[in-house]
């Protein structure tokens, strides 16, 4: 019997920014940064927008949200079906947006349209295998740890499946990073920056995980 996928989408939930996102941000932009050329960007999924720019276009379902994205050009539509011709951005960003697909190679793929040959992509998503989400599942148990996802993820990642799903939509992987390797009390302990330095020098054990690709 033949299995048929549907292609589920939902909006985000309100993503304003606070410090924690910031942070996430700050990271993978500085990644984005290091690699793209040309200062055409685009933003899939922004909400109120991760990236702030002269050049900047943001991407969203969430006309609310839209309204408030500190960009120059805003467009309300769908990150599956992107209303721009081929190769017309030289970077594309996608924070916090990949995990509310259940196909994520479809906007992969759209994105991979959009660039420019040698076009930068960087993508972070919440970390299944993170240490604060291990935690969680040898505390809680399977079903409270994953059940602290946000309902609207509709696709859970780990370094491994994030790579995975990057190259098989047409990405070369040239850089990683992670926000923040996150246990409990270290906001009590005066932690933070040991935080910070571990997920600096250990990515895949952060809370988020960040991937930079380029189209091949």
């Amino acid at each position: 019997m033949r299995t048929i996928k549907i292609l589920v989408e939902v909006p985000c939930y309100p993503n304003i920014k606070d410090d924690v996102r910031a942070h996430e941000e700050d990271k993978l932009m500085q990644l984005i940064d290091k690699h793209k050329k040309g200062e055409m960007i685009i933003d899939l999924g922004c909400g109120t927008s991760y990236y702030s720019g002269s050049q900047a276009t943001g991407i969203d379902l969430d006309k609310v949200l839209l309204k408030k994205a500190d960009l120059q050009f805003k467009v309300s539509a769908s990150y599956t079906h992107i209303p721009f011709k081929d190769e017309s951005f030289d970077a594309v960003v996608m924070c916090h947006s990949l995990e509310h697909t259940n196909m994520p190679w479809i906007p992969l793929k759209e994105a991979w349209r959009i660039l420019k040959p040698n076009g930068i992509i960087g993508v972070s998503v919440p970390n299944v295998k993170g240490l604060h989400a291990i935690w969680l599942l040898l505390s809680r148990g399977l079903t409270k740890a994953y059940g602290c996802l946000a309902p609207d993820h509709l696709t859970a990642f780990t370094p491994q499946t994030l790579k995975k799903v990057l190259k098989e939509s047409g990405f070369q992987i040239i850089d990683e990073g992670g926000d923040i390797v996150y246990f409990p009390l270290m906001k009590r302990l005066k932690l933070m920056r040991l935080g910070f330095w571990l997920a600096k020098h250990f990515p895949k054990w952060a809370n988020v995980y960040i991937l930079v690709g380029k189209k091949l």
